[in-house]
């Protein structure tokens, strides 16, 4: 079964509230794949590093919870070319790959 998460998230209001998607769905186990999608809204990443960059645009707070819940629940953001001028604001996050 796939689970596909799609989402928008400003900056001014940054709340993640899949996190709490992919609690639940991590809890139940009857997922097999999960994919997030959408505007992240988030310039200050090094998707390389998954690493804050150096004198973000944003609190590095914001980035590195982003980030965190990234790396944490074993995703990969897998776009590589910028969506908004030099950033990668749309990504595509599935499971590790």
């Amino acid at each position: 079964m796939i689970h596909a998460v799609c989402t928008y998230d400003s900056i001014q209001v940054f709340s993640w509230p899949q996190v709490n998607l992919i609690g639940s769905l991590k809890k139940t186990q009857v997922y097999i794949y999960i994919i997030l999608c959408g505007d992240f809204n988030l310039p200050d990443s090094d998707w390389g590093t998954y690493e804050v960059v150096d004198q973000p645009q944003y609190p590095a707070k914001l980035t590195n919870c982003a980030l965190d819940i990234i790396w944490d629940n074993f995703l990969t953001q897998v776009n590589d070319e910028p969506t908004r001028f030099d950033n990668i604001l749309d990504l595509s996050v599935p499971e590790n790959i």
